[in-house]
């Protein structure tokens, strides 16, 4: 956690401000200064947080491509019997379920890659 120079340097001036009121003012004040430094200092730490909590950046664009790369593989690898059915004389019934399973395929590649990189 890298803070910037000028919250370490006003947080330590804020805390020889702390010190020097306690010496002026005594044991009389010493607790509401204490706790107004240490509210000051939570609400800076809070900031800090605030600054770096950012959102998920989703996959990069090695992650993505690599899943394009895989997908177009697979789709081919596994469309290719199933266009071989389409081909051959496998009767009217193996056509339609050919098609069915090559659509399928498809919707399902489709779904996986667009799940995938929809956070991006």
């Amino acid at each position: 956690m890298q803070q910037r120079p000028t919250q370490t340097d006003d947080m330590q001036r804020e805390l020889h401000a702390t010190l020097s009121a306690m010496r002026e003012v005594g044991p009389v004040y010493e607790d509401h200064l204490v706790e107004s430094f240490v509210q000051k200092f939570s609400q800076q730490i809070i900031v800090q947080l605030k600054d770096q909590a950012r959102p998920d950046p989703g996959p990069t664009a090695g992650q993505r491509l690599a899943l394009a790369i895989v997908s177009l593989s697979l789709l081919l690898a596994m469309s290719i019997p199933i266009i071989a059915i389409l081909g051959g004389e496998g009767g009217f019934g193996g056509v339609s379920e050919a098609l069915i399973a090559l659509a399928l395929l498809c919707l399902t590649v489709l779904g996986v890659n667009y799940f995938f990189n929809r956070r991006h």
